[in-house]
């Protein structure tokens, strides 16, 4: 469903607005994917240790908004400290991999492979630490 979106935003903005297609749809392609299967990594991390809903959700949102925040999602990165554009590199949902690829630039591999383990890892721990109650 995701990815019906993601085609259906950039087809609207394409038509409707002219926006440039991708540069790099493959990177563009690989980024999103490894951006957005951190993020439900994480997601999925938070509900595995969660005893209820509003747990979850307390401990999701303020994850939510560090990760978006970091990765440049709420200010552009240029306006953010360069401790932080570094951090904001690496953490889902990768905003700079897709800004990147979306430019017609090869993402950087680092920080792919850094999504990639944060999706591995994270879903690794989720599935040991879910519990059906």
């Amino acid at each position: 469903a995701v990815g019906v979106a993601v085609v259906l935003l950039i087809a609207v903005g394409r038509v409707l607005f002219g926006i440039p297609l991708p540069g790099d749809p493959l990177g563009f392609t690989v980024a999103f994917l490894l951006g957005m299967t951190s993020v439900f990594a994480l997601g999925l991390l938070v509900a595995a240790v969660a005893p209820t809903t509003a747990v979850a959700t307390a401990l999701f949102l303020p994850l939510f908004a560090a990760v978006m925040f970091l990765g440049g999602v709420y200010l552009p990165r240029w306006l953010l400290p360069d401790v932080l554009v570094q951090v904001g590199t690496f953490t889902p949902p990768g905003v700079q991999s897709i800004l990147e690829a979306w430019s017609g630039v090869t993402p950087a591999p680092l920080p792919l492979v850094v999504l990639g383990l944060i999706t591995v890892g994270a879903g690794w721990l989720a599935a040991r630490s879910f519990r059906w109650e």
